[in-house]
């Protein structure tokens, strides 16, 4: 969206005169080209508004995400619409909608992992690009982030699933039985 370009473009600038080296990747251009590659470089990860169509919609639930990604490790705290993307997407919510009380989507990955974070959401699992930031306050809040299939999360891989310690083995096994 326009919005999300012109805040990145703002934030490219920005921060341009701090960063001096590393890489810079953000939703909008970037990371919607597909596979990006992290080096042990310090990497600014830049989703300006998380939330853009709760912004355009006057909805006021977006999330200004940078994180900066450095040796390893986070230190800061779209889906494809194509037909068989979205018949496995809507095949593995129906198989998952009634193991779960109830769902909610805020429209925000970050926002989301923050919710599991602060105990306000039991899990998420999304297919997006604005989980660095998210990853981190999650982290911090000793939560669990990891690829929905169980392996280790992955910032380039635009899939995410989180929940607690004591909810992650029965929610991959849900998550792998929906496949």
């Amino acid at each position: 969206m326009a919005q999300n370009g012109s805040l990145e473009e703002f934030l490219a600038v920005t921060v341009d005169a701090a960063k001096k080296a590393g890489e810079f990747i953000d939703e909008e251009t970037t990371a919607a080209l597909g596979a990006f590659e992290l080096t042990d470089e310090p990497t600014w990860i830049v989703d300006p508004l998380d939330g853009t169509t709760n912004f355009v919609h006057g909805f006021s639930l977006e999330f200004m995400e940078n994180v900066l990604f450095s040796m390893g490790s986070l230190s800061k705290a779209g889906t494809k619409r194509d037909k068989l993307t979205v018949d496995a997407t809507t095949s593995r919510i129906n198989s998952l909608l009634f193991k779960v009380r109830s769902l909610r989507m805020c429209g925000s990955c970050a926002l989301s992992l923050c919710g599991v974070a602060c105990g306000r959401l039991d899990l998420f699992y999304g297919l997006e690009f604005g989980g660095p930031c998210g990853a981190v306050i999650l982290k911090e809040a000793r939560g669990a982030v990891f690829d929905p299939s169980g392996s280790e999360f992955d910032i380039t891989a635009r899939r995410v699933a989180a929940t607690n310690a004591h909810l992650k083995d029965a929610f991959i096994e849900a998550l792998q039985q929906s496949e």
